[in-house]
Order: C-alpha cells, then sequence, then structure tokens
C-alpha cells in the first residue's frame, strides 16, 4: 500500500563570534552578549508516505525539533551588532499530487 521514507539530520555549530574581532573593534566596544553565539545542535525530521502508484505523497516534517535559539545571521558593524534569530520550532504535512 506505499512506501515510506524516513529522514533525521542533525547539525551541530561550536560557538563563535560575529566578526574576527570579537566585537572590540567597535566604539564603543559592545556587549560581549551580541557578538558572541553559543554552541547550539538542530534536529530536523520527516517521515513521508507514497501511494503504490506514486500519485500521491504525504509528508509529516518538522524543523529545529529541539527549538533552539541561534542566529541565522549576524554582522558587526563600526557601532553595533545586528543578528537575525532563527526560526523556532516548525512542524508541518505536505500533500503532494504528481500527474504522470
Amino acid at each position: 500500500s506505499g512506501d515510506l521514507d524516513f529522514t533525521v539530520n542533525y547539525y551541530y555549530s561550536g560557538d563563535y563570534f560575529a566578526d574576527a574581532d570579537n566585537g572590540h573593534g567597535q566604539l564603543p566596544p559592545s556587549d560581549s552578549d551580541n557578538n558572541h553565539q553559543d554552541t547550539y545542535s538542530i534536529v530536523n525530521a520527516s517521515i513521508t508516505w507514497y501511494s503504490s502508484d506514486e500519485k500521491w505523497s504525504v509528508r509529516l516534517w518538522g524543523k529545529n525539533l529541539n527549538d533552539e535559539t541561534y542566529w541565522s545571521f549576524a554582522n558587526e558593524t563600526a557601532t553595533v551588532t545586528k543578528n537575525v534569530p532563527a526560526p523556532p520550532r516548525q512542524y508541518g504535512i505536505t500533500l503532494t499530487s504528481s500527474f504522470k
């Protein structure tokens, strides 16, 4: 009655600073918490069912399942470090129809 596909991804990042000078080049130096990203790990997973005629599939998926807080982007300027938080835990269902 169809096939199942299981996928699990794990990503680990060590800690890092937003720029090579570790925030010390700013005037005045910014708070080190604003320039430093702690270590983090991300777990994503999905399970997909494919119909036997491969015309339909249903995918249950989750991203950042451990709900880590981390930056998706950071940029240090002369006066401030701007960082954009990554999305929190996300999950959903994807239905697909194929016309072959």
